[in-house]
This record gives C-alpha cells, sequence and structure tokens, in this order.
C-alpha cells in the first residue's frame, strides 16, 4: 500500500510549517517509513486490521460457527438429561402412590371384617405388588403391659400389619402400615 507523501514547498525544511501540511493533506502522524497514518480512509483501514476481514466481508468464520454449535449442543443435551431425570422420578413417584393406595386398601379390608381371626398370608398383584398381610394377638411387642393384657374379655385387641414390596430401580422397596382393632374373640 502506498502512502502519501508529506508536500514540500521549495526552499521551506520538512516540518518547518508547522504540521500545516499534514492538515491540509488530512493525516495525522507520521509513520517511521513516511507513511501517514489518520486521516481520511483510516478508520476502514483500523477496521479491516482489527477483525481481519474486509469492509464488505460480513458473516460468521467457521470457527464461530463451531463455538456457537458446541455451546447449544451442551446446553440441548442438558436439557435432555433433565426431561428425562424428572421423567424417571415421575414414574417412581407414581409407583410408590399405587403401592400406597394398595396397602390401604388392604387394611381397610382388615378393619371394615367384622370377624377377624389371626392369620398370615402373601398376595401378589397385576401390577407387580406383593402383599403380606399379618393378623394376631397384641402383646408386649406392641407396647402393652403385662397388666393390661391380664383380663378376661369377649373381645381382645389384634394387632394388623400390612406390608406392600414391590421392584424399582435401586431394588425392592417396602412400605408398611400397622395397625390396632378390636375383634371379638372367636379361640
Amino acid at each position: 500500500m502506498r502512502c502519501r507523501e508529506e508536500v514540500r514547498r521549495p526552499g521551506r525544511a520538512p516540518g518547518s510549517d508547522g504540521g500545516r501540511a499534514r492538515e491540509r493533506s488530512g493525516c495525522a502522524r507520521r509513520e517511521p517509513r513516511g507513511c501517514w497514518i489518520g486521516g481520511i480512509g483510516s478508520a476502514q483501514r483500523a477496521k479491516r486490521a482489527s477483525t481481519g476481514r474486509a469492509p464488505g466481508n460480513v458473516g460468521f468464520t467457521l470457527i464461530e460457527v463451531a463455538v456457537a454449535l458446541a455451546i447449544v449442543g451442551v446446553g440441548v443435551v442438558t436439557c435432555l438429561q433433565i426431561f428425562s431425570a424428572s421423567l424417571r422420578m415421575q414414574q417412581r413417584a407414581s409407583r410408590e402412590t399405587r403401592a400406597v393406595l394398595a396397602a390401604r386398601a388392604a387394611m381397610d379390608a382388615l378393619i371394615a371384617t367384622p370377624e377377624i381371626q389371626d392369620h398370615n398370608e402373601n398376595r401378589d398383584s397385576a401390577e407387580g405388588f406383593r402383599t403380606h398381610v399379618l393378623v394376631r394377638h397384641a402383646g408386649r411387642d406392641e407396647g402393652l403391659s403385662d397388666k393390661a393384657l391380664d383380663f378376661q374379655s369377649d373381645y381382645s385387641l389384634r394387632y394388623l400389619q400390612v406390608d406392600v414390596t414391590w421392584q424399582d430401580g435401586a431394588g425392592a422397596k417396602t412400605y408398611t402400615l400397622k395397625s390396632l382393632r378390636m375383634a371379638p374373640e372367636n379361640e
């Protein structure tokens, strides 16, 4: 690139005009090789030097596009992982809720039965739940004292326990309900 030379007048030394020649030519300062920088067209040259592109070339470089795609890709993968984790948690919560409802139904059936006998049974449901029902006379294990157990009556206190077990991703889980009920003595 060629630059403008300083306008010289005969009989004068370069630079003795007090910088008026630079003002007329539009140059701001002199480079070591004799080129003037600044003035007319210097903004375009500075822009080209800072971005490495000509002023008419607009758009993104391949590296800029690759970095942007990498950032978007990380964001999308993170969102998908969060979404799938929330679905798994929702399925676990739904399964646990169904297990609680199954245990509650079994306990309600025991409480509503007019005549109840001591027994121990296991049932499997279509949803994959294993229900264990235990009915027995209440004793010291339930916090009753010897004095409370030492009386004669037509009714006795029964201990009811319902365990519902199911398989989860982390292994087997169990939900337990316990209750006490007065029932006629039938033994």
